[in-house]
């Protein structure tokens, strides 16, 4: 029911609700009742063959709680008109080509001409039942539930998940480019750029200066880059951390949003003045070409841009802290010998004190990021020209994160590999 119970949304298998016949339909419609003028309008074009459940709600409400949109889950693979392609060949022309579990928007009142928008592009098809939405005030803000999906955010045993849902409302989009960098030390990523024509998709690989990152990985704190301001104002988010989670990353922090696949980055800091955002790279991302959608709320100018880039999506990206938090420095090391003390910085000594008396060699912790997912079979650490290795290389890098670790930004410096 609308808020203000002027309509009521439902599913039945009736032709016609209001003649009190048998249902002739083993297929369930979706019906919009107004309350004011007695009248039942089905939703579309009766599907084929059975939909799961649908859960039709209402949003987009006025100051008079009159809704102005209609809000629906399904798998088939509707037209934007609300009928349905009749043979394989012409399947391409639905919004579902893949019969994905998808929420639908169409607009209030429901008419004949009505028209679908689907507002979710979930493309895994291991997904199971209705995803319910639950909108709020407006289409802008809704929540799910979903199970059998990674949709970007990390769901590796495919249990069922709630999820916020952010749509902005766009009225402007920038062409100014956007730039990546890796968090830690601040070393330029390659850029993903468009092939040349006649093949407009973007190129898979990007062909980097030796040294230069090819790409970011999952879970890796990040930073972006352009030539105009991606904040209203400077903003950093307070006591929020990637690694413990109380709280968690906003996904949204003074108006901005990130998303790289449609999955929503986690906000260490969006800037006005030195136009860049510090953020972490969703933990639930496949390799492969990633689209960086950044989405500015001015609300004082009512204004909402769009940002949009292109960015390699890898395996593993190794970036370690330095003492500079930023480009140049050394390395974040720290003695951890002794479990009884805190994190011990440089200088160090080729053996320290294991708590006990005794001297062990020294056990040293270096902070990085980009390298969450790796094992510990793979990492290798050099110091000087040597390699550490076997039982000596202890690394445990199943939980690496972005730390706690994001500096306001400074005039924006050459960055050195």
């Amino acid at each position: 029911m609308s808020r203000n119970g002027g309509l009521i949304a439902f599913e039945s298998r009736a032709t016609d609700p209001k003649s009190n016949a048998a249902p002739t339909s083993g297929v369930l419609g979706n019906w919009v009742y107004t309350v004011a003028t007695d009248t039942f309008n089905e939703v579309g074009t009766r599907p084929p063959i059975s939909d799961f459940a649908r859960f039709p709600t209402f949003t987009d409400y006025d100051s008079s709680l009159n809704p102005a949109t209609l809000v629906f889950t399904s798998f088939l693979n509707f037209r934007a008109n609300g009928t349905f392609p009749d043979s394989v060949a012409t399947a391409p022309e639905g919004l579902n080509t893949d019969n994905s579990a998808e929420i639908y928007v169409t607009p209030l009142p429901i008419t004949s001409t009505n028209t679908f928008t689907r507002i979710t592009n979930i493309t895994n098809l291991l997904t199971f039942g209705g995803t319910r939405p639950l909108a709020s005030e407006t289409r802008k803000r809704m929540t799910f539930s979903l199970g059998g999906a990674e949709i970007g955010g990390g769901n590796g045993d495919g249990s069922t998940e709630v999820f916020y849902l952010v749509t902005p409302a766009i009225t402007s989009q920038s062409s100014a480019v956007l730039s990546f960098f890796t968090g830690a030390s601040n070393m330029p990523v390659a850029a993903a750029t468009p092939v040349p024509s006649p093949t407009p998709s973007p190129t898979p690989t990007p062909s980097p200066v030796p040294g230069t990152p090819s790409g970011l990985a999952p879970g890796e704190l990040a930073i972006v880059r352009s030539t105009v301001a991606l904040a209203p104002s400077d903003l950093q988010s307070s006591g929020a951390s990637e690694t413990t989670r109380s709280p968690a990353l906003p996904v949204e922090l003074n108006g901005v949003s990130v998303s790289v696949n449609g999955a929503a980055a986690g906000l260490y800091f969006v800037g006005n003045t030195s136009k860049q955002i510090n953020f972490v790279m969703p933990i639930g991302l496949v390799s492969g070409l990633g689209t960086v959608a950044v989405n500015v709320l001015d609300a004082g100018a009512n204004t909402d841009t769009l940002h949009r880039g292109l960015v390699q999506v890898i395996f593993a990206q190794p970036d370690i802290f330095t003492t500079t938090t930023d480009a140049g420095g050394r390395a974040s090391v720290f003695n951890i010998t002794n479990p009884l003390t805190q994190r011990i910085p440089e200088p160090f000594s080729i053996t320290s004190d294991n708590g006990t008396g005794t001297l062990v060699p020294t056990i040293l912790e270096i902070d990085v990021t980009g390298l969450r997912f790796a094992a510990r079979t793979e990492v290798n650490v050099t110091i000087g020209t040597t390699n550490i290795t076997g039982d000596a290389d202890l690394s445990n890098v199943t939980t690496d994160s972005a730390k706690n670790i994001c500096p306001v930004p400074t005039p924006v410096p050459t960055a050195t590999p």
